[in-house]
């Protein structure tokens, strides 16, 4: 996010919308690597350690 996020169309500053966004993205982008090690570990058959990093969660 860049620092223009931070303000609202009026121009002042909204830091609760930048950080709720923030979260949100942060959290898509978690999701996303978690779904790429996921495949990863399909593909090269390590199922063992998915069923491992299921457990924990």
């Amino acid at each position: 996010m860049k620092k223009r996020d931070r303000y609202n169309a009026s121009g002042y500053l909204d830091m609760t919308a930048y950080l709720a966004i923030r979260n949100i993205q942060r959290d898509e982008a978690k999701k996303r690597r978690r779904n790429q090690a996921q495949e990863a570990n399909y593909s090269t058959g390590n199922e063992s350690h998915q069923q491992a990093v299921e457990e924990d969660e």
